[in-house]
């Protein structure tokens, strides 16, 4: 028997051949069939990578899924169906474990176990599982079931087949890519080339052939070895790497291959042959190499293939020469075991003996020269000849290869051409084995505490849908007739050729698009693009400032998957109308919007309305809604160029139901700007149920989240009123740029622009969660603005951009206020006005938590918050960092708001025209303010300001301050400023205010104190468990009268509260570190460590830790550093029941209280 026993190798690719033809009266040669077949093999496999790709699966086959670990070994299943690599279709059938292939038998053996199965992990580890596919040829040897029982004794031709292996590289990187890369990196090295286009491993080796006569022997009488090619006789050669600089080679292609047994000595091996010769001319002979294989792959009908070698550490088995003639009878060869291969042939014996009816393949081929003691193969030298003794050929290399490479040589040496192919004369590529290689999956390894080694399957197996499944989507379809081509060379059109009634989807393909879309009234449509591919552009000799997608009315559309390039126009517009249903979504868009270049720039700046015809000046909006309800943005680049504008990168005006989320919404300065001088961020105002998460905002000269438009009284639903820059009403003129003052005049007259009232919205239910608002010019999320306090304080209209059942949790609120105003707040603004991280005007059921609002402001003049609120009820400001907002430096600085957290009037709203007509909003048994678990430092400004009417709870917060920028009143605290008017039940019994507690701070809010009723009852203040450090830089740390006072005409309860005062350089003095005033108070187990240095005039810098007053006044069990003064109002009656305290104090102190000095004269 035989196998592969061919004339010659003929197929060569370069030649573009597509097939063979028959001529009629000649001699059909195999090579002629053979070469026909690896055409049509070779075209059909070109056919599958241009369709497929170089791998993938059309379902779930080579799936590796289920790893598990069973103490010191491991296994994961191998799911089962089709995976095509580098052309050729591999198959599964019925699934297989990594371990049990039945391509890959000898992964029994321990020693191949040992070089392809990584051990069990103990620390994390990546793993790449690869596949390997080849192909090998099965003759009547390998598989009986092709021998014909009808010609007993002589076989036909033989069987190629697709060969696998799944296959894991230990310990490499943990993403497919790289992973892969790493694999493809060790087999390139040696000179190999791994082909990208197809997955496969090119072997740099080289071999080149030459006829040169025979010389005659030097002894006549001592024949040589196996004469193997004489005279006339044409062979084919075959010549066959066993190590990357050592080969063997055999003629007949080396065909010739036989089924034995194996029966091991200490010194030899016994093989015996039980499938029969060709003839005795083809039995091995004394020197000859035998190449002992064991099985390689099982096939269904029981059969079994030979593990041949495809690289070194695939397949192969081991060499053996032979040492006694081959005896016909008993069909018995006696060989050795090449040294190097004899541990190997103890691990195949030990394989070979757990296997019933065992048998192995022994493969003959020439001895490495005529010495039988010779070595096993032959070396190889570089570009130097070596003779294939015996024969009239020399064969040379010019560069190593595979273990595996072989070449077939047709030699004709009674011929004018004596070696075919042709190209092995200059040197050409071996002519197989072909080895394609593509990645499965990377097993991710992590070490649990309990259950050890856990792998995570990532998947890396490419996968596409047969044809018959391609269920096209796409109504229909437009190209650019350049780039693409479809039903349509234009969007519009394509529009326009779907019926308004019927459902439709237009695909978009790539190319250039220079035109506007417009889609009025349409439902159930979705316009979708190929991403960055499909590119939008404003139309040459665009005439408009409306949007390159113009969307009026419509339910249902989806727009995806596009890129808008926008000059001097919107990017997208949606306008409804407030009463027809609208829906939309707008998702994995790329919007840039920029000034058109050609058209001059706002002459003056403020000139920044939208043109009434032409392009506009200035950029605009990415997309801007007004009135279009369920509106969704997701996963968006929106970017819009820091030219001056007054317009917001996405502007939604009265777009309830809305959600923006994912996206990113840019606003990067231009021509070398530190700021951009565009509004930018994202402006929402309006609209009720508006969620924005996840998304990162960052640049523009206004805020990054503007809550609140200002409305005009000529808005209307029409794009020029609808979508007119709104930034400009709180905008004015600076050095070089304008800049945002948060200032908005009651109208505008018709020297600015259309003459007209302006007033608030109001937008209740908004969730801004997840974002990352940075660089922005003025402040993180904040209203537009403030009218000023004549207006904002009306009480039979107050101007106030109202939010209520706002929410703002989990941002990142940094490097914002990088633009302030030069200049202090106009009249009428000083109270109200406030820049920072947070900066709202009118809000109940606010929710502020877990959000990092930190760095704002980076000029020590301008003044900073980190919270600010004017007014609202049920305010809880919970868990969050507020740090570093406005930076302390000496020198002057403006005046104006600065706190870590400023509430500035809350709880029930009051206003009054005098203390006769004081009016209150009635009581709604909410709290006025919750503030807890806060870490709050603010570097210039009090660390919290609280004033307003109702309950108060500050609980469990660290509040840190550096004091204050300017003089203030002596009256006023400088590190935590708690006041509230609320008036104690009790003291609408009395009917009067005591004088003493009647006084507060001018003005702590910019009402009169409330006159008792039941609308002004309730003023109670509990602080506790929270930690105090003023530390006043230098400059800030003289003559302070108070830093931290709290005060009610109500109940305050100051409990379990530690404060620290630290000077700097140990300089400075202060009367009171913590005053309490109330109607009554607790002022419990709290510690005080006040300086306690020594002043030039012999006093501590310290005069007074604590002091308390009230009606009911109840200060025990406090530690202090300095005195702790407890004083019980003197103009009402008294009460016996006030206690006189167990404090202790860490120094002397003087009997005679020093309150009075704290307070205003009493009337």
């Amino acid at each position: 028997m035989s196998a592969h026993d061919i004339s010659r190798h003929l197929f060569q690719a370069s030649n573009h051949y597509t097939g063979t033809r028959m001529q009629q009266g000649r001699v059909v040669l195999d090579s002629d069939f053979n070469e026909a077949r690896m055409l049509d093999e070779e075209d059909q496999r070109h056919f599958v990578v241009a369709v497929v790709g170089p791998h993938g699966s059309p379902d779930r086959g080579f799936t590796v899924e289920n790893v598990t670990v069973a103490g010191l070994t491991w296994n994961f299943d191998i799911a089962d169906g089709t995976y095509y690599l580098g052309g050729y279709r591999h198959e599964i059938g019925g699934g297989q474990s990594f371990r049990g292939q039945r391509d890959w038998r000898q992964l029994l053996r321990d020693d191949v176990r040992a070089v392809q199965v990584p051990p069990v992990p103990t620390q994390p580890r990546n793993d790449l599982v690869y596949l390997l596919g080849w192909q090998q040829g099965v003759g009547a040897v390998e598989d009986q079931e092709l021998d014909d029982p009808a010609i007993a004794g002589h076989d036909t031709g033989y069987r190629q087949r697709f060969m696998q292996r799944v296959m894991v590289l230990a310990d490499g990187p943990g993403t497919c890519k790289e992973a892969f890369d790493g694999l493809v990196a060790s087999l390139e090295a040696g000179g190999h080339q791994f082909d990208r286009v197809n997955f496969e491993l090119k072997s740099g080796a080289r071999m080149g052939s030459r006829r040169s006569p025979v010389e005659p022997a030097e002894d006549l009488c001592k024949p040589e070895v196996l004469q193997g090619l004489a005279g006339a006789e044409h062979q084919a050669i075959r010549v066959q790497l066993i190590a990357p600089d050592r080969f063997i080679w055999g003629l007949d292609n080396a065909s010739t291959m036989v089924r034995c047994t194996m029966a091991i000595s200490e010194v030899d091996v016994t093989l015996t042959l039980t499938t029969p010769l060709r003839d005795l001319a083809h039995a091995p002979r004394v020197g000859h190499i035998l190449e002992l294989l064991p099985w390689g792959a099982d096939l269904p009908n029981g059969e079994h293939v030979a593990d041949h070698p495809v690289a070194g550490d695939v397949g192969g088995g081991v060499l053996l020469r032979v040492i006694t003639p081959y005896d016909p009878g008993t069909g018995k060869i006696t060989a050795v075991v090449a040294v190097e291969h004899s541990a190997r042939l103890t691990k195949i014996a030990a394989w070979y003996q757990t296997i019933a009816s065992a048998y192995l393949y022994a493969r003959v081929w020439e001895p490495g020269d005529d010495d039988v003691a010779g070595p096993f193969g032959i070396g190889i030298t570089l570009d130097q000849p070596i003779r294939l003794r015996g024969t009239d050929y020399e064969i040379g290399f010019t560069g190593l290869g595979i273990v595996g490479d072989y070449w077939i040589l047709g030699a004709r040496p009674a011929t004018a051409q004596p070696i075919v192919p042709w190209n092995l004369r200059d040197g050409g590529p071996p002519h197989g084995p072909r080895r394609f290689y593509s990645p499965l999956a990377v097993l991710r390894w992590t070490i649990h505490t309990t259950l050890g080694a856990v792998a995570e399957v990532s998947s890396c197996r490419r996968t596409f849908r047969p044809l018959t499944r391609l269920r096209g989507c796409c109504t229909v379809t437009v190209g650019d007739g350049k780039t693409s081509f479809g039903d349509f060379t234009s969007i519009q059109a394509a529009v326009d050729a779907l019926p308004r009634d019927e459902k439709g989807r237009i695909c978009v393909l790539p190319g250039e698009y220079r035109e506007r879309v417009v889609l009025t009234d349409r439902s159930d449509l979705i316009l979708e693009g190929c991403g960055a591919r499909t590119i939008l552009r404003t139309p040459e000799g665009n005439d408009s400032a409306r949007a390159l997608i113009e969307v009026t009315r419509g339910t249902r559309l989806t727009i995806r998957k596009l890129t808008l390039e926008a000059f001097g126009q919107f990017g997208i517009t949606l306008l409804g109308n407030g009463v027809a249903l609208t829906s939309a979504i707008l998702e994995d868009l790329r919007v840039t919007t920029r000034r058109d270049p050609d058209v001059p720039a706002p002459d003056p700046w403020w000139n920044l309305w939208l043109p009434a015809s032409g392009p506009a000046p200035f950029p605009v909006s990415t997309i801007a809604a007004h009135r279009f309800s369920d509106l969704t943005i997701r996963r968006c680049y929106l970017e819009m160029s820091g030219n001056l504008s007054a317009a917001a990168n996405v502007f939604l005006s009265h777009c309830g139901r809305s959600r923006v989320s994912d996206c990113q919404i840019l606003t990067p300065s231009v021509d070398g700007d530190v700021v951009s001088k565009a509004w930018g961020g994202l402006q929402t105002g309006g609209g009720d149920d508006v969620v924005i998460e996840n998304n990162i905002i960052r640049g523009g000269l206004g805020h990054g989240i503007t809550l609140g438009r200002v409305i005009t009284g000529y808005m209307n639903n029409d794009y020029a009123t609808a979508f007119e820059p709104n930034g400009w009403f709180s905008m004015a003129d600076d050095p070089d740029c304008p800049s945002v003052t948060s200032e908005i005049p009651d109208g505008i007259d018709e020297d600015d622009g259309p003459a007209t009232t302006l007033t608030a919205s109001t937008q209740a239910d908004v969730v801004i969660r997840g974002n990352r608002i940075s660089e922005m010019g003025a402040s993180g999320v904040s209203v537009p603005g403030f009218w000023p306090d004549y207006l904002t304080l009306d009480v039979e209209g107050q101007r106030m951009f109202r939010s209520p059942n706002l929410l703002i949790e989990d941002n990142l609120i940094e490097a914002n206020c990088r633009r302030p105003y030069h200049g202090v707040p106009g009249l009428h603004y000083g109270e109200l006005v406030a820049f920072g991280g947070v900066v709202l005007a009118d809000t109940d059921n606010l929710r502020i938590r877990d959000n990092r609002i930190v760095g704002n402001g980076g000029d020590h003049r301008y003044p900073i918050c980190g919270i600010y609120v004017f007014h609202g009820e049920d305010l809880a400001i919970e868990n969050n960092e507020v740090r570093d907002n406005g930076v302390r430096v000496g020198g002057s600085a403006f005046a104006g708001n600065r706190a870590g957290i400023a509430l500035r009037f809350v709880g029930r709203l009051a206003t009054s025209y005098g203390f006769d007509s004081y009016e209150t909003e009635p009581d709604s048994l909410r709290p006025a303010a919750r503030i807890r678990g806060n870490v709050v430092y603010q570097p210039a400004g009090r660390a919290l300001e609280l004033y307003g009417v109702g309950p108060m709870l500050i609980e469990g917060n660290v509040f840190g301050s550096g004091g204050l920028t300017h003089p203030v009143s002596s009256e006023r605290a400088h590190c935590i400023e708690i006041h509230n008017i609320g008036l104690s039940a009790e003291i609408g019994v009395l009917g009067y205010v005591p004088g003493n507690l009647g006084y507060l701070p001018a003005p702590p809010l910019p009402t009169d104190e409330p006159p008792p009723s039941p609308d002004t009852v309730d003023g109670r203040i509990l602080f506790t468990g929270n930690q105090v450090h003023f530390r006043p830089v230098a400059g800030a740390s003289a003559n302070i009268r108070r830093a931290v006072s709290l005060q009610s005409y109500d109940d305050v309860a100051v409990l379990d509260n530690q404060f620290v005062t630290t000077f700097p350089d140990g300089v400075g003095d202060m009367l009171c570190d913590t005053v309490v005033t109330a109607w009554s108070t607790r002022t419990n187990h709290n510690r005080w460590e006040d300086p306690i240095g020594t002043l030039p005039n012999g006093s501590y810098q310290t005069d007074i830790s604590a002091s308390t007053l009230g009606v009911m006044n109840f200060t025990k069990l406090n530690e202090a550093s300095r005195c702790i003064h407890v004083q019980v109002s003197v103009l009402t009656d008294p009460i016996d029941n006030n206690g006189d305290g167990t404090n202790l104090t860490y120094t002397d102190c003087d009997t005679v209280p020093g309150f009075a000095a704290l307070l205003a004269p009493t009337p």
